[in-house]
């Protein structure tokens, strides 16, 4: 879904099923800006530990979520940030970092 000339969303739900097993489900939400001052990239997903789509990118029992920035404040400054964030059903990790 376009939210202006440079910005977008975008959202899925899924949800899988194999014999004998219990449903299982996953779902992703991302924004994206990109304009000559600001380039921005976010995204989560999650699934819970029953989802089984090989194809979906992300396994069964995870959250993930991602940004990335970048913001020009004049033709010789430019901050730049990344952050991540990384679960199982085992625990968590998180980065990040910032650079000028």
């Amino acid at each position: 879904m376009k939210l202006g000339r440079s910005t977008r969303l975008e959202a899925e739900v899924a949800r899988t099923r194999q014999l004998g097993e219990p449903a299982g489900e996953g779902g992703r939400l991302e924004i994206a800006h990109d304009d000559p001052a600001l380039q921005l990239r976010a995204y989560a997903a999650v699934t819970d530990s029953s989802f089984a789509n090989p194809s979906a990118g992300f396994g069964a029992g995870r959250a993930e979520a991602s940004l990335r920035l970048a913001r020009r404040f004049d033709p010789r400054t430019q901050l730049r940030a990344e952050a991540l964030y990384s679960a199982d059903q085992e625990g968590a990790s998180a980065a990040a970092d910032c650079w000028r």
